[in-house]
């Protein structure tokens, strides 16, 4: 699961965090996991979701970034 973050994101420190985040959901959600079918699919699943999720928020706080810095800069002007 790791080393999926890891290709996914190229971010060591990423990886781990969506790691973490990846644990807690799987935590989160246990009680309604089917016990008749195989788990790794289901927590690979979960990981990919989580990474999609974060590199979606990082993206959209980047773009927030960037306008809040221009609209700064304009108002300096």
């Amino acid at each position: 699961m790791y080393r999926l973050a890891l290709f996914l994101t190229k971010s060591r420190t990423l990886s781990e965090d969506i790691m973490q985040d990846t644990f807690i959901q799987v935590f989160q959600v246990y009680p309604q996991y089917d016990s008749t079918r195989p788990i790794q699919p289901w927590i690979y699943k979960i990981t990919l979701n989580t990474v999609r999720k974060t590199l979606r928020k990082r993206h959209w706080t980047t773009l927030w970034n960037r306008q809040h810095k221009n609209e700064s800069l304009e108002e300096i002007s």
